[in-house]
């Protein structure tokens, strides 16, 4: 990030992508994962948010970053494209 070749969004959703399922399923405590955190801040200031919310940010980017679905992000995130750019406020796809 510091070189300018990989921006913050990118490490954030990299981070908490395997993060998911270790908090979902029950078998971990936030206690127990975050002492694994790289970056002190991330251990020391974090908040709680319920589970299934968390899931439901992060799933669409581990099926994006998988590149196992051939879908774009936008696909995965379920928004609609127009022109060539996401729209705004998105259209959601069923």
């Amino acid at each position: 990030m510091e070189k300018g070749e990989i921006n913050a969004p990118y490490i954030a959703f990299e981070a908490l992508g395997p993060l998911m399922p270790l908090l979902c399923s029950g078998k971990f405590s936030h206690e127990d994962i975050k002492g694994a955190y790289p970056v002190d801040s991330w251990r020391s200031q974090t908040v709680e948010i319920p589970a299934e919310l968390f899931e439901i940010i992060v799933k669409p980017w581990n099926e994006y970053a998988s590149q196992t679905s051939g879908k774009t992000l936008d696909a995965c995130y379920g928004f609609e494209r127009t022109s060539g750019q996401v729209s705004y406020p998105p259209k959601f796809g069923h």
